[in-house]
């Protein structure tokens, strides 16, 4: 298991994490943003 693997189960978690309680808006801004940055760094990958 490499790192991209470890960092994609940890943010497939927070985001389980979010929808099941009640996190503020900036919160899953930040997630959103985290979440295209490391999606477009699988791409280059």
């Amino acid at each position: 298991m490499d790192i991209a693997e470890i960092l994609y189960k940890f943010i497939i978690t927070i985001f389980t994490a979010i929808k099941s309680s009640a996190f503020t808006e900036d919160f899953i801004a930040v997630l959103l943003m985290i979440r295209k940055f490391f999606l477009q760094y699988l791409i280059r990958k």
